[in-house]
């Protein structure tokens, strides 16, 4: 009763320490729910996207004829073509249609849809809807890794917004929607790790998982598509120039040892996608 209405020196401190620990706690929460609920937005848009009146699901159509070459491709490669032979025998009669295209969409397509079959969906509907679901799924990862990269150079909550920009982009939207099986999303894909991880590499010159990363999503990308060179190239070229200034250190710097994990996998990569390439004859 004497100490009714007293307020100890310590008072505040406590107070002002629950606050902030709640207020942590709820930034806690919503940073953990962030992810699955960008997701679920991704989703339903695509979804409401595909269900519109002459939406790809509503219509029971692909998008465009490239998708449909992709998915007779796709079929092709299960009925035992040849994984160098890129000749669609049932265009360009007698001889075929060759296609540039290399084979990482096709297994991306085939995978889901031999799982599915092992269930007993009949192969044919099972590669259809792998197809038409592909490229919204790989658009979706594209932006959270966008998202994964922006944290690299402002806050973790700030970052999303870098995620919905992509996601939002009307032209990467339209290729990643769904109904298009189509291997650009795929470089995107690519790219977007390649300059992600090269963000956090440049950010921590030892990072070396970081630079690993970029050098293998940068080759993968330019054995999908040359396309990817035009982000590749010049995030290479910025660590070899970091690579040259640093040359006359009595013993290998930070700028090397993130170079080195950088280069390798992406001149490997990229030779082996030469390589497979050569093999076509393109």
């Amino acid at each position: 009763m004497l100490c009714h209405g007293l307020r100890l020196p310590g008072d505040r401190a406590i107070n002002d320490h629950i606050n902030r620990s709640g207020k942590g706690m709820s930034r806690s929460i919503i940073s953990r729910l962030l992810p699955f609920l960008f997701v679920v937005l991704a989703l339903l848009l695509h979804w409401r996207l595909a269900m519109g009146p002459d939406g790809p699901i509503a219509a029971h159509r692909l998008l465009d004829t490239d998708s449909y070459a992709r998915l007779m491709r796709v079929e092709q490669l299960w009925a035992g073509k040849g994984w160098y032979d890129s000749t669609l025998d049932r265009l360009g009669a007698p001889e075929g249609m060759p296609i540039h295209w290399t084979r990482p969409l096709d297994l991306l397509i085939l995978g889901p849809a031999v799982a599915a079959h092992a269930v007993g969906v009949p192969i044919d509907r099972a590669i259809w809807w792998s197809g038409m679901w592909v490229c919204p799924l790989l658009h979706v990862l594209a932006c959270l890794i966008i998202v994964w990269g922006a944290r690299a150079l402002v806050m973790r909550e700030v970052a999303w917004f870098a995620g919905l920009a992509m996601l939002a982009q009307p032209a990467v939207a339209s290729y990643g929607g769904v109904g298009r099986a189509d291997h650009h999303v795929l470089i995107l894909l690519c790219v977007a790790a390649c300059l992600s991880a090269g963000l956090w590499a440049a950010k921590d010159l030892h990072n070396r998982r970081a630079a690993l990363i970029a050098g293998l999503s940068g080759g993968a990308g330019v054995w999908i598509g040359p396309e990817a060179q035009l982000v590749v190239m010049p995030l290479l070229a910025g660590f070899g120039l970091l690579w040259v200034f640093g040359a006359g250190t009595a013993r290998p710097s930070p700028v090397r040892a993130c170079t080195v994990p950088w280069a390798l996998p992406w001149v490997s990569s990229s030779a082996s996608a030469w390589m497979f390439r050569s093999a076509i004859g393109w």
